[in-house]
């Protein structure tokens, strides 16, 4: 276990003697009690010491011996991670906290690890992921995450597990026009003006940007329940840009039913009525 850990502490919680064991060099460097008639008490001490100011409260709280004690009597095991400044760099550390009922009293004990390295690495990947699940242009979830979502509920689908939903394609006009006079900033204005319609509209669903002009969103619980209004909704939007130069935007809606294997069934029947909404407002524009 010594080579797991920072330190290792057991502590006499009838009593709150405590005395530490297997300090590894670097924590030896903080000058902590190796030993002791008040754990706790020791404890808030080197906490104001030692731990980063942000972590300061949550380690206060789970120090405290009546709150650590009732968390123990529901979970075997507690565990918390924070923060603590060694050579003024805050550092992450775990602690990791079991009970024991031996024949001469009860036990508490206490491994502290360093996991600074592990905490930092995760973050990185979760920076690393959020970017690619969050389209850079408009701020919606990316063609990757629509990959990865439509993944789970094919799954579930094969498992006969799925709920309920409706998918929404919708697609920008005049995109490529706008770039080829006007430029691809004022393609990117007209893009972003979609993205705020869109997610206006279906604003209880996910929205994913899955290519240049076209967007789907995943239509359940209150979306799904009123698709048919919200189609109405983004007609009417239609009908006012139409009459003001503003946006216009196509968008066809189709349900998955119990006979559709996969996510992509309903996506083409979506798109198909997307496409027959795309000319029904260009045939508009010329009347």
């Amino acid at each position: 276990l010594s080579r797991d850990y920072y330190s290792i502490y057991v502590v006499n919680t009838d009593t709150d003697e405590f005395i530490e064991y297997a300090s590894n060099a670097d924590y030896q460097e903080l000058q902590v009690e190796q030993s002791g008639i008040d754990f706790f008490e020791e404890c808030r001490r080197n906490i104001m010491r030692l731990v980063y100011l942000e972590d300061m409260e949550l380690a206060l709280s789970i120090w405290d011996k009546e709150q650590l004690m009732a968390e123990l009597k529901k979970e075997k095991t507690v565990s918390l991670t924070y923060r603590i400044v060694m050579e003024k760099n805050p550092v992450y550390i775990n602690c990791k906290i079991i009970q024991m009922e031996e024949a001469d009293g009860n036990y508490l004990v206490i491994g502290i690890s360093n996991v600074d390295s592990q905490i930092r690495r995760e973050k990185e990947l979760n920076i690393a992921r959020e970017k690619a699940n969050r389209d850079a242009l408009t701020g919606v979830k990316s063609k990757h995450a629509y990959n990865e979502t439509i993944e789970l509920v094919n799954d579930k689908i094969a498992r006969r597990e799925n709920e309920p939903f409706a998918l929404a394609v919708c697609d920008v006009n005049g995109l490529k026009t706008i770039n080829d006079t006007l430029g691809h900033a004022a393609g990117d204005k007209l893009i972003l003006d979609a993205t705020r319609t869109i997610c206006e509209v279906f604003r209880h669903s996910p929205v994913f940007r899955i290519g240049g002009d076209e967007f789907v969103a995943i239509l359940r619980g209150h979306d799904y329940q009123y698709r048919k209004k919200l189609a109405e909704v983004m007609a009417d939007k239609n009908e006012k840009s139409r009459h003001s130069a503003g946006v216009m935007i196509a968008c066809g809606i189709a349900d998955w039913n119990e006979s559709d294997e996969c996510v992509e069934r309903v996506f083409e029947r979506a798109d198909a009525k997307m496409y027959n909404n795309k000319s029904a407002l260009k045939n508009e524009m010329k009347a």
